[in-house]
């Protein structure tokens, strides 16, 4: 189902924040599109009926499916790390780490949950897009991990 794109012509939203709307309303159509047909079967054309943005507009964001599906799996990151962030705000530095890395993870769990299309770009078509996606998610996890250790109070050697 597309989605209500911005009002033709000249409206008060700054270009950049324009094309901020427009790239993640790409990123959300990319993601959901992909979960109804998979990475391989989803074209560009699919993403633009979905997002109400024009082809034009796609590719002065993105080079291509590609360059889109990236973003998408960086939007996907970003989501996750609020919502792990925001649940570890919320828990406090009050009681121990164990308790509070089950708050994170649980933070984790309800985002794939909640954000399924963005869940199968991470988990599932990631594989699909090819060896550059998989090192992009390598790095992303990498980062998660160093997360995770601060949330707990823990070095890379596992030392507090």
């Amino acid at each position: 189902m597309p989605t209500r794109g911005l009002p033709r012509g000249r409206n008060a939203l700054p270009a950049q924040e324009v094309a901020r709307l427009q790239r993640e309303r790409l990123c959300r159509a990319m993601a959901e599109a992909m979960a109804e047909k998979g990475y391989a079967a989803t074209s560009v054309e699919d993403v633009l009926r979905r997002s109400g943005v024009s082809r034009l507009t796609f590719y002065r964001l993105f080079s291509s499916k590609a360059d889109c599906f990236l973003a998408a799996l960086d939007r996907a990151n970003e989501i996750l790390r609020t919502r792990i962030a925001d649940a570890v705000a919320e828990f406090g530095d009050g009681g121990d780490a164990l308790a509070r890395t089950e708050h994170a993870l649980d933070a984790y769990f309800r985002m794939l949950e909640e954000e399924l299309p963005y869940a199968r770009v991470c988990l599932v078509e990631i594989y699909a897009a090819g060896p550059v996606a998989v090192a992009h998610r390598r790095e992303m996890h990498e980062s998660m991990a160093a997360l995770q250790a601060r949330v707990l109070g823990v070095t890379a050697g596992g030392a507090r």
